[in-house]
């Protein structure tokens, strides 16, 4: 971390680091031995361990969980290089008893200021986009045969993963059980969002600031646009020490 952020106290350091290791523990995908290693492998591993402490969301879940998407890079058919970094995937059941998806892609960039950084995000958020919004297609609502062939793979891939990311009170078991069922055979509603992070160890700021938009276009979705946000070294320090988790 010293290597990351110059100038901060031993204090300091010991703070984050306490903090990352914990949130560590509720990431999949993410190995604490390559993060020891050479390369870039710290950066990505801070940068997603923040990424999760940012995000917050409403009660009553049925499922809340963030993915490391380098351990499905199987789903990609493009290089690592145009991947997302993350799946932050929660899923509630509606007033119609169905499970209801919203499914957020984000990238991460930590290291000095640089706009190529986000502009690569930007990209990588789109690809993400692009390859996962028509695979994840739910059922159509007319009934009839579905567009893609490999549909139920897909299908089965969310259930698999909500699945086993769920907990169920025995009040609700009956009612979630026939729900799971019917996800996965392609009953449910999902909705996307994305967002490009970049936590900048060349500047001071001490807030989550929005400084832009990406957007997205597709036969599926239609225009949609997502956040890009930047956090300075003060805000990371307020994260670790307690303050308030942020919507991204």
């Amino acid at each position: 971390l010293a290597e990351l952020y110059h100038g901060w106290d031993q204090e300091r350091l010991k703070t984050v680091a306490k903090v990352l290791i914990k949130q560590a523990q509720s990431l999949s995908g993410v190995s604490l031995v390559q993060a020891t290693g050479v390369g870039n492998y710290l950066h990505d591993f801070m940068a997603y361990c923040l990424a999760s402490k940012l995000l917050r969301s409403e009660d009553d879940l049925l499922c809340n969980h963030l993915l490391t998407l380098d351990a499905y890079r199987h789903w990609f058919v493009q290089g690592d290089g145009m991947r997302p970094d993350l799946l932050w995937l929660t899923a509630r059941l509606d007033a119609n008893n169905r499970i209801a998806l919203n499914m957020h892609l984000i990238e991460c960039k930590l290291g000095q200021k640089n706009p190529h950084y986000l502009e690569k995000g930007e990209k990588q958020v789109r690809n993400g986009l692009r390859t996962l919004l028509p695979a994840f297609l739910p059922r159509a609502k007319t009934g009839g045969d579905d567009i893609r062939p490999d549909q139920r793979y897909w299908w089965l891939q969310l259930h698999r993963l909500i699945a086993s990311q769920t907990v169920i009170s025995l009040q609700r078991r009956e009612v979630v059980m026939s729900v799971l069922e019917r996800l996965a055979d392609g009953d449910y509603e999902i909705s996307w969002n994305g967002a490009v992070l970049a936590f900048w160890t060349d500047e001071h700021g001490g807030t989550l600031n929005r400084i832009g938009n990406g957007s997205f276009e597709s036969h599926e979705s239609g225009m949609m646009q997502f956040g890009i946000f930047s956090m300075g070294h003060e805000a990371v320090i307020e994260l670790c020490s307690g303050a308030t988790p942020a919507y991204i």
